[in-house]
């Protein structure tokens, strides 16, 4: 992980590029054994060279934070795991997922005390039919116009999606087939997740046009559980802290403040109510 530098423009990059193979040969090795041949020598050299500069150091500093007095860890790792050693197999039972049944609830009358309810209430409201899936979609994504350049917590706002969603959410509803507390509710996803047809930027300036169509597994989930996707959130420059190409992610409350990271976007846009 390491933070956006934006230092390196095509120009220089094949200069930069040399010098950080005599410096930092590791680098590139570890990325030939991830199988990460999506990226271009420029964007590796871009991670890399943050990866030395920003990483590292706070790596170093952070170990001192953990060592003892003797120069060891506090809870050193076993050099070698074996998991037969010593092993009993175990019959798990895998119990069905429960969660509460809210009872009772009404449609607020207006739209911000929608915006602040819990998803289980949302998901009371859509099952009585008091409010629709299409309904919730266009409230949050009024609400991420609205504060989400404030905020600086929202990288893709993803509303033709969201409405086709939301459509098909209630319309498997008016069919008489709930598939569970996040059906027809909106959401967003940090912006290291894959989603087809839309930008997955990292939040990093180097990938800021990079779109990956593939759906990431987490994805498939929310859709299989009827969500809907309204936009991809901030979660700083390669899901480190709460710098991204787009500013800073701030705290809801106190806009003086930050939200720290890497879930700097969805916990902001959280506290916010979108």
């Amino acid at each position: 992980i390491a933070q956006d530098s934006g230092k390196l423009g095509p120009k220089n990059c094949g200069e930069h590029l040399e010098q950080a193979k005599n410096e930092f040969p590791v680098c590139k090795c570890g990325f030939d054994m991830l199988d990460a041949g999506f990226f271009n020598d420029c964007k590796k050299l871009e991670i890399q060279k943050d990866a030395k500069d920003f990483n590292i150091p706070i790596i170093r500093s952070n170990r001192k934070l953990v060592a003892t007095e003797n120069g060891g860890l506090r809870d050193p790792c076993p050099l070698v795991f074996n998991s037969a050693w010593k092993s009993q197999e175990t019959k798990q039972v895998t119990d069905k997922f429960n969660y509460p049944v809210c009872s009772g609830i009404q449609r607020p009358k207006n739209d911000e005390d929608i915006a602040f309810m819990s998803v289980l209430e949302l998901g009371q409201l859509l099952k009585a039919k008091l409010i629709t899936s299409e309904e919730l979609t266009r409230i949050f994504l009024n609400r991420l116009k609205r504060y989400g350049p404030v905020l600086e917590s929202v990288i893709t706002i993803t509303e033709e999606l969201a409405f086709q969603q939301a459509i098909e959410a209630d319309q498997v509803l008016a069919k008489g087939k709930y598939l569970g507390p996040l059906h027809g509710i909106p959401c967003g996803l940090k912006d290291i997740i894959a989603v087809p047809d839309y930008p997955t930027t990292w939040g990093s300036k180097s990938f800021k046009d990079q779109v990956i169509d593939v759906e990431a597994w987490v994805y498939k989930r929310l859709k299989s559980a009827g969500a809907v996707l309204v936009a991809k959130l901030v979660s700083g420059s390669l899901a480190y802290d709460d710098i991204w190409f787009g500013g800073r992610t701030r705290n809801p409350w106190n806009i003086e403040e930050f939200s720290t990271g890497s879930s700097a976007g969805p916990a902001s846009s959280t506290s916010a109510g979108y």
